[in-house]
């Protein structure tokens, strides 16, 4: 099975970045056997914080995800998309 890897970024992002982002995920992608990999991994890079929490309270509201209180995950839980997603950190605060 082949994983589909799906990089998104903020305005402005550097591509040389995005690109060394890619063939990370790549050469950990290619590492698994198998049933191991994921069919899709989704990457978000964002510019500034306040972007990635943004994005956090968008996706809880459409998705209908309710929790008690904020916190601040590297990556977001599988179950709310049905797949891995992987959030670098943002560049600047």
């Amino acid at each position: 099975m082949q994983t589909s890897i799906e990089i998104h970024c903020s305005e402005n992002t550097d591509s040389k970045f995005a690109g060394q982002i890619r063939l990370w995920a790549e050469e950990i992608v290619g590492s698994l056997a198998g049933e191991a990999a994921p069919k899709l991994l989704s990457i978000r890079i964002y510019r500034l914080i306040d972007e990635l929490r943004l994005f956090f309270r968008q996706e809880k509201e459409a998705l209908g995800v309710v929790s008690e209180g904020e916190a601040e995950f590297i990556a977001t839980h599988e179950a709310w998309r049905g797949y891995p997603r992987e959030f670098t950190f943002a560049l600047n605060k």
